[in-house]
């Protein structure tokens, strides 16, 4: 019994210590990239984006419905991709949220309420999406779907490559995403769509970043 008590401490205070081990974002509700040997946290490219549909001319070509945003190239850039992981923290601090000047203020203007989130039980990663954004000249874009060629054809294709990740808590209102696969060079944007009057249009958050 003393035995079975013994491994049971132990193995608390090992994964006390790998949660506290995780330093917390200077921001909630946005994801940062997380590299575990430096034990270090970098902000991803913050943009907001509304749903744009492209319809092809008299019905004859494809047609599409997409995010669209400045710039050909993220800011945010990393090589060696698979040290990275990301991480999540929706400001929750055992049973409280923190407010003020740590909220996510774009999140807001973008129609994300994150104490709405919070209410819905909907502040988690598995929110967010990460796709492979398609860069041609100062234009980055997510294409959710693509439709069409001719007027009467119900043909479709899927949009923009979609990335599954993994996620596990690593402590109250703090979540790690594993990637599932290894990512190509490119561009790339975590995507959460946007609720209340933002939603009308479309709108959405991305948080964006490059692997060279």
């Amino acid at each position: 019994m003393r035995k079975l008590i013994l491994v049971f401490l132990i193995l608390f205070a090992g994964g006390a210590a790998m949660a506290q081990a995780y330093p917390n974002p200077d921001f909630n509700n946005e994801v940062y990239a997380y590299r575990k040997d430096s034990n270090r946290l970098s902000r991803l490219e913050k943009q907001s984006s509304e749903m744009n549909t492209k319809a092809g001319f008299g019905g004859f070509s494809s047609s599409s419905t997409e995010y669209n945003i400045d710039g050909g190239r993220a800011a945010v850039r990393f090589s060696g991709i698979d040290k990275y992981s990301f991480v999540f923290w929706n400001g929750s601090t055992g049973g409280s949220t923190v407010s003020g000047s740590r909220g996510d203020s774009m999140m807001r203007a973008s129609g994300v309420d994150p104490n709405m989130l919070s209410q819905v039980g909907m502040n988690g990663p598995s929110q967010f999406t990460l796709y492979k954004m398609n860069a041609s000249g100062n234009k980055r874009s997510i294409v959710l779907a693509k439709s069409g060629g001719f007027a009467f054809s119900k043909k479709s294709s899927s949009g923009s490559e979609k990335y599954s990740t993994s996620i596990r808590k690593i402590r109250e209102g703090y979540f790690e995403m594993v990637v599932d696969k290894p990512l190509p060079k490119g561009e790339y944007a975590f995507v959460i769509m946007a609720m209340g009057m933002a939603s009308m249009n479309g709108g959405a958050v991305l948080f964006c970043f490059g692997v060279d």
